[in-house]
C-alpha cells in the first residue's frame, strides 16, 4: 500500500514480460503517470486510488499485453487524456467517483478490445476525438451524468461501439463522430437527449439499434449519414426523433 501520492510522471516501465502490478493495492493520495510508458502488461486489477487517477499522454506499448483497471475503485476523476493505448483495456466493474476522461485517447489494435462493460461513473464520460480501431463495449455501465463522444473516430468497421443495457442520467452525445462499425444502444436508459446530428454512421453491413431502448429527451440524427439499417423495433423515444437532411444510404434504411 501507499500511504501518500504515488508520483511516476515520465517513468519508462521497458520490460515486456515483466508484469508492472498494483493488484488491491490501497494507494491513498493517488497516482499520476503523466507521460510515463509501459512495455509490459500493466495490472490495477482492484486497487484503490484516493483523489485522483491521472495519465495524461501515459503509453501502453505492448499489442500482446493488457492494461486492466478491472473493478478498481478511484475517489475522484480517472484521466487517460491523449494516452495511447496498443494493447487490450479492461475497466469492467471499475467504480469512478468522479469523470473517466478519455480525450484524444489512442486505441491502436483493430484486434484488441476496450471494455467497460458493468463501470459505474458518478459523473461523465468523456470521450471527444478519442481514436478506436478496435471494439469498444459498455454494456450495463452506469453514468451519473452524460456521456460525450463528439468527433469520436470509429473508423474501421471491426470498431464497434457497444452500449446494451448501459443507462446514463444526462445526454448522450456522439455528434460529428464517424461510427463505422455496429452501434448498439439495445436495451439502454438514456435520460437525457441522445444527438448524433452531423455523425457518420454505420457501413453496408451493419447500421445502428436502437431495440428497446428508451430515450427519455429526444433522439437527433440530423445531417447524419447512416450507411446500414437503423433499427427502431421497441423502442420508447420521448420527445422528438428528429431527421432533418438525414442520408441514408442502406436499401434497407429501417427496421
Amino acid at each position: 500500500n501507499v500511504d501518500g501520492q504515488f508520483n511516476a510522471t515520465g517513468a519508462k516501465f521497458t520490460s515486456d514480460t515483466g508484469e508492472v502490478s498494483f493488484v488491491g493495492a490501497v494507494i491513498s493520495g493517488g497516482i499520476i503517470l503523466d507521460d510515463a510508458s509501459f512495455a509490459g502488461p500493466t495490472n490495477f486489477r482492484a486497487t484503490k486510488f484516493g483523489p485522483r487517477l491521472q495519465c495524461f499522454g501515459a503509453k501502453f506499448l505492448n499489442d500482446r499485453a493488457e492494461l486492466s483497471l478491472d473493478s478498481c475503485k478511484v475517489a475522484g476523476a480517472a484521466v487517460f487524456e491523449s494516452s495511447v493505448f496498443a494493447g487490450s483495456v479492461d475497466f469492467s466493474s471499475a467504480r469512478i467517483e468522479g469523470d473517466l476522461s478519455l480525450q484524444g485517447a489512442k486505441f491502436l489494435n483493430p484486434k484488441c478490445s476496450a471494455r467497460f462493460d458493468s463501470m459505474t461513473v458518478e459523473n461523465n464520460v468523456f470521450l471527444q476525438n478519442a481514436v478506436f480501431l478496435g471494439s469498444s463495449s459498455f454494456v450495463s455501465a452506469v453514468i451519473g451524468r452524460n456521456l460525450i463522444g463528439i468527433s469520436g473516430r470509429w473508423e474501421k468497421e471491426s470498431a464497434s461501439l457497444n452500449l446494451q443495457g448501459v443507462k446514463v442520467i444526462g445526454k448522450v452525445d456522439f455528434s460529428n463522430a464517424c461510427l463505422m462499425g455496429v452501434v448498439d444502444f439495445s436495451g439502454a436508459e438514456l435520460a437525457g437527449q441522445l444527438n448524433f446530428e452531423k455523425t457518420q454512421l454505420g457501413n453496408a453491413k451493419s447500421g445502428v439499434s436502437l431495440n428497446g431502448c428508451k430515450v427519455l429527451r429526444g433522439a437527433f440524427f440530423d445531417e447524419a449519414v447512416i450507411s446500414g439499417p437503423l433499427n427502431l423495433v421497441g423502442s420508447d423515444i420521448g420527445g422528438q426523433l428528429a431527421l432533418r437532411r438525414t442520408k441514408f444510404s442502406s436499401e434497407h434504411s429501417f427496421a
